[in-house]
């Protein structure tokens, strides 16, 4: 299992990259999309007795946890839905 946790998150680290590496407004929106999908994984995957290893615990906190008020996660989700919303036609 912990071989499991690692690998998502070194693809969660590698979507990240790619992310910061978007060219365009397609690419960024792509990128944001699988980087949700890594960290809705690695929550999925976690188990209670994972979360009191300090590597996991650290890595769940740093996505989840808010920070200044919104999490990493939620700014993930609020881009998402802002790219979303743009496609819209009034």
């Amino acid at each position: 299992m912990k071989q499991e946790i690692d690998s998502i998150l070194h693809d969660l680290e590698d979507a990240r990259n790619r992310l910061s590496a978007a060219q365009d407004t397609q690419q960024y929106v792509l990128a944001l999309v699988e980087v949700r999908a890594w960290m809705d994984k690695l929550a999925q995957t976690l188990t209670v007795g994972e979360l009191d290893e300090e590597k996991y615990a650290k890595a769940y906190k740093d996505i989840f946890c808010p920070l200044y008020g919104i999490s990493e996660y939620d700014r993930v989700c609020n881009s998402i839905e802002e790219y979303s919303l743009d496609d819209l036609s009034f």
